[in-house]
């Protein structure tokens, strides 16, 4: 499959296949652009050092409002790692679904395929981490990586 969508031309919402999908299943899903620059698609291990880096630092700028101590900077550093984040991009439970502007990654939604709801059992996908760089909070990236997953 392997197809484009054009934000601006697509129905809203976007025709992407639904979430009851196994991971198999996430390689047919088309790459969402929105204009020459702009992308949503699924992450690959060649995104894991990226992945990383944007988690150490949108964690860091939540979480350490008051500066940082030992206990931050040894949690940050030992559960954002490039290796771990490839080992979870590995995981047939979890999709990564990353946000590029001008090939640059910005944002990504991480979703675990096998986590059932309290309330709904029917219910099996869960947001596991939605991360937006601080530069770029206020641009609808966010929702964009919603919209794609819903």
């Amino acid at each position: 499959m392997n197809s484009t969508y054009n934000v601006r031309s697509a129905k809203k919402p976007w025709p992407v296949p639904s979430l009851a999908l196994r991971r198999q299943g996430w390689a047919d899903i088309p790459i969402l652009r929105e204009g020459r620059n702009l992308m949503i698609r699924v992450a690959t291990a060649a995104d894991a050092s990226n992945l990383a880096a944007l988690s150490i630092q949108v964690w860091l700028h939540t979480y350490a409002k008051t500066g940082l101590r030992s206990a931050l900077s040894d949690y940050v550093l030992a559960e954002y790692t490039s290796e771990k984040i490839a080992e979870r991009l590995g995981d047939e439970n979890q999709v990564f679904l990353v946000y590029e502007q001008d090939a640059h990654l910005v944002g990504y939604l991480s979703l675990l395929l096998d986590s059932p709801c309290p309330t709904d059992p029917s219910s099996r996908v869960e947001i596991a981490t939605l991360y937006v760089q601080e530069h770029f909070i206020g641009q609808g990236i966010g929702s964009k990586l919603l919209v794609f997953c819903h």
